[in-house]
């Protein structure tokens, strides 16, 4: 993931599948730079990929396990389960993606909600990929000047088609959590506005 801008820094996070560890960097508009830890998840309990993938071509080659998957039930499971978990995890960006130019100027093309009206906003940009949901732009919109407006206007487009998916429109909370910006409204696919 990628998120920031010129005026507050870069956030980069990366996930290192080997160790299950993701990864903060944060480089800041006068030139600092940081790295962290943002720690480890727990291994996963279910059987790999490869390992469900060895152990059916072993009992395809067994006479005493292969009548097994002659029972309808456990051939259906199988091809349910054998083509996705036999897929490999891509390994490189798709060439397709669209740049955040581009993606910046789908979202200057699209008429701010009127709860947001003509104010002039900051942009800021993010990245966020991954197997389930597809990879997403995202492109949050605030206030130039927090005193006057202090809603926000997230947009998401999908990063190798530049469909518009969703508009979330956020605002502060009441009372003790005025602090606390949540989501309020949104609409998919430019469809109507719904509440939250």
């Amino acid at each position: 993931m990628v998120s920031g801008s010129s005026r507050q820094g870069w956030d980069f996070r990366y996930f290192n599948p080997a160790f299950r560890e993701t990864v903060q960097s944060y480089l800041f508009s006068n030139g600092n730079a940081g790295c962290r830890s943002l720690g480890r998840t727990p291994a996963e309990i279910s059987v790999s990929k490869e390992e469900i993938v060895r152990r059916l071509a072993a009992m395809r080659s067994d006479p005493k396990l292969a009548s097994m998957l002659d029972d309808p039930e456990l051939a259906k499971a199988v091809k349910e389960i054998e083509p996705h978990e036999a897929a490999s995890p891509p390994t490189a960006l798709p060439d397709r993606w669209l740049d955040s130019d581009k993606i910046l100027a789908l979202a200057d093309g699209l008429q701010p909600p009127e709860e947001v009206g003509s104010i002039s906003l900051v942009r800021f940009l993010s990245l966020e990929c991954g197997q389930n949901p597809p990879a997403r732009w995202s492109v949050k919109s605030i206030a130039e000047n927090r005193n006057i407006n202090k809603l926000d206007w997230t947009i998401e487009f999908d990063a190798e088609t530049g469909k518009l998916v969703r508009e979330v429109l956020s605002r502060p909370g009441k009372g003790r959590e005025s602090w606390i910006i949540r989501p309020w409204r949104e609409r998919i696919e430019g469809g109507s506005w719904r509440d939250l």
